[in-house]
């Protein structure tokens, strides 16, 4: 004991006994204590004595000790339904009320009793949880330095929940060794509430309630709470009801474990560019917990290849390397990685990584933003990632004390898939088709090549799965149409102008005839639909009207393959105009060898 601190609680005493509102008397090995109630006592701070009592409502103080049956009642309320499905939950008397006052209808003070074990395993407790100037001196009263600690009651809105000094407290009693006189009181389940757990337990008091709960289930940290006396609660808090402390089952507003995120630098990056990635998340409350597992679980999907971990900070601090792990270090392409936090932790058999470990725990403050930054490059599998989830983060953190490493909860980003900004969900996969002249029987076998819109630049793909990829690495530069007459293709930006030329004419088509050619931009559906695509309306960018992008199902832009007069379309277009314009001449050219022919006739016969 350091010096000076032997009789705090009795100093302590003596000041409330000078306020007027403390009050104590031996009786053989017990001790009597009547203390003051104030809003640090409620339910879900767990302080059901305290040494301040404040502002007392106008009215008739009565001492009372009777007690009913709703003051052996303790009640355990959660957020999310069948919280307590398979729980193990036990409450542990630490100390009995024997009278209480009433001011108006609500209670002010209470005369607690505890026995010589009651108060053994509290002092233990309280002298080891390591609060700073608290310690429970050889001639000190338990309760009456327990009562003055801050409770919940007293944290501020950007504190974390439940992590008053008095959880140190609790946290401890759940490490002592409890007495066997003081045995623990199992509950249930309330019936018809999903959301409830009820004790009876055996006389009003004050109890800690340990949730023993393995892994499997979610679980919580430890509860401190005071039953009702004679029915009724303080004035503005309620006793007999504690919320059940697990940051899974009371995860209200997100405020135990946020929701994480993921989001890329760019919408639309090609086969070839590099995308960043950040994934964020901000440190679960890890209040209660001996060690906490948390880890980044990411699937970049089959069309990115992991570059490389470019940046890490918590709180906007840079975190040493030594606090993370990569694994595996080097991902394949399209390989799902996890990056876990903390130091390695062998209490725990296997060993695993906790943010809660020696230099980890400054490094890893609750609420604390983590940032990860990553580069990644696409590649020619790009067209696969179209279907969702195949671009996913998920976050993996420990939701149970009793088995933190192995007992973990998961979340996804708000869209509630994991995905986020994906090359592939706003990249051009269109269908582009060689048709005859009726403008819907397929035209195989006819080729194209594809440019660059701007520069003229002819382009390159690789073959993936029966479609062509936009790559700058490919080695094909002139595309064939497939037995339907279509060239898949994929990898293609959004709103960028290409010029699409046929460079090969579809079977039954000879020589001379005409060439499609001309220019497009393409606009993916954000559902995975199909691609539409626009034609440039400059009549001069498709030569001849042969591309055309109505009535054509699931294809985006078609061709027209032509005779050289009698292939070219019937409606419509360039085309039409053409050939109507060579019709006129031809019959133009007609009349005039007709006139010619008449007169000729006519001279000779004048002749004659």
């Amino acid at each position: 004991m350091r010096p000076g601190s032997a009789g705090i609680g009795r100093r302590r005493a003596a000041r409330g006994i000078r306020a007027g509102f403390l009050h104590f008397s031996r009786k053989g090995q017990e001790q009597t204590m009547t203390y003051g109630i104030t809003r640090r006592i409620a339910a879900a701070t767990a302080v059901i004595a305290t040494l301040a009592l404040g502002a007392v409502a106008a009215g008739t103080a009565n001492a009372e000790d009777t007690f009913t049956d709703a003051d052996r009642t303790i009640t355990l309320t959660a957020a999310v339904d069948n919280a307590f499905d398979g729980k193990d939950l036990k409450a542990y008397q630490l100390a009995s009320y024997s009278s209480y006052t009433l001011e108006g209808d609500n209670v002010s003070k209470i005369t607690a009793t505890q026995t010589a074990d009651q108060k053994a395993l509290l002092k233990d407790a309280i002298n080891n949880a390591g609060i700073d100037g608290v310690t429970v001196g050889d001639n000190d009263d338990p309760f009456a330095v327990f009562s003055a600690i801050k409770g919940d009651k007293d944290l501020t809105a950007t504190d974390p929940k439940w992590s008053s000094a008095l959880r140190k407290v609790a946290d401890r009693l759940a490490k002592e060794t409890i007495p066997a006189s003081i045995t623990g009181t199992a509950g249930q389940a309330v019936a018809g509430n999903a959301r409830q757990w009820r004790f009876t337990v055996p006389a009003a008091g004050y109890y800690l309630i340990l949730d023993k709960t393995g892994a499997g289930k979610t679980g919580s940290i430890p509860m401190l709470v005071g039953t009702t006396a004679g029915g009724k609660s303080l004035k503005n808090d309620t006793l007999g009801v504690v919320e059940y402390k697990s940051i899974d089952d009371n995860n209200t507003d997100d405020k135990n474990v946020p929701k994480p995120g993921k989001t890329a630098d760019k919408n639309d990056a090609l086969v070839g560019e590099d995308i960043t990635y950040t994934l964020t998340q901000k440190v679960p409350n890890t209040t209660g917990y001996t060690g906490y597992l948390l880890r980044f679980s990411d699937q970049p999907g089959a069309g990115l290849t992991f570059k490389a971990i470019t940046s890490v900070t918590v709180g906007g601090n840079k975190l040493d390397p030594k606090f993370y792990e990569l694994a595996p270090a080097q991902p394949a392409a399209g390989q799902a990685f996890t990056i876990t936090f903390g130091l390695e932790d062998a209490s725990v058999d296997p060993a695993v990584r906790s943010i809660l470990k020696g230099d980890a725990a400054a490094q890893f403050p609750i609420g604390a933003e983590i940032k990860v930054t990553y580069t990644a490059t696409v590649n020619t599998d790009i067209n696969k990632d179209a279907a969702a989830g195949t671009n996913k983060l998920t976050v993996d953190y420990s939701n149970n004390p009793n088995a933190w490493s192995t007992q973990l909860g998961h979340k996804v980003p708000t869209d509630d898939k994991g995905n986020e900004t994906h090359p592939n969900n706003n990249l051009a996969a269109p269908i582009v088709k060689s048709v005859q002249a009726d403008r819907t029987t397929a035209a195989p076998n006819s080729k194209i090549k594809i440019h660059d819109g701007a520069t003229d630049a002819l382009l390159k793909f690789t073959q993936v799965d029966g479609k062509y990829v936009l790559d700058p690495n490919g080695k094909i530069d002139e595309i064939t149409s497939n037995g339907n007459g279509e060239f898949p293709l994929a990898g293609l930006k959004p709103g960028t102008d290409y010029r699409i030329e046929q460079s090969g004419l579809a079977d039954g088509f000879n020589a001379g005839d005409t060439l499609a050619d001309f220019h497009v931009t393409f606009t993916p559906d954000a559902n995975g639909g199909r691609t539409t695509a626009t034609l440039d309306p400059d009549a001069s960018k498709n030569k001849s009207g042969l591309a055309f992008t109505d009535g054509l199902g699931s294809s985006s832009v078609a061709f027209v393959n032509a005779h050289a007069l009698a292939g070219l379309p019937l409606t419509g277009g360039t085309g039409v105009k053409a050939a109507v314009a060579l019709a006129l001449v031809i019959a133009l050219g007609a009349a005039v060898l007709a006139r010619r022919g008449a007169g000729m006739k006519s001279a000779a016969l004048h002749a004659a």
